[in-house]
């Protein structure tokens, strides 16, 4: 019985590995662009503000991205769909965080 309990754990571990393509088709896929109002660290990143239409927005996003110490109440997060990095608007600078997985970037 035991035998059969680790080979059904060992294909779960196996089946449910995320690869760095799955990452950043993951990546390709967000679009934003919002005016942070305020920021939570939980599980992931969450920044909440609103976008050029005043309208509420909650970016949710996984630790992929260094960002989150860098981003400050009032900057601008963006990310263009098909692209894998966000970038930060701040008063008098751009600061671009690229994609990563295990540590490395993912081009």
């Amino acid at each position: 019985m035991s035998k059969y309990i680790l080979i059904i754990i060992a294909v779960v571990f196996i089946s449910c590995g995320t690869t760095s393509n799955d990452v950043k088709k993951y990546a390709q896929s967000i679009e934003c662009y919002f005016r942070v109002s305020q920021k939570l660290e939980d599980r992931e990143f969450v920044f909440k503000g609103t976008d050029r239409n005043k309208k509420y927005v909650e970016l949710e996003i996984g630790q992929f991205w260094d960002i989150y110490d860098s981003v400050e109440i009032g900057d601008t997060i963006l990310k263009v769909k098909g692209e894998t990095d966000f970038r930060l608007i701040k008063k008098d600078t751009i600061l671009i965080f690229p994609l990563l997985f295990n540590g490395k970037v993912v081009e």
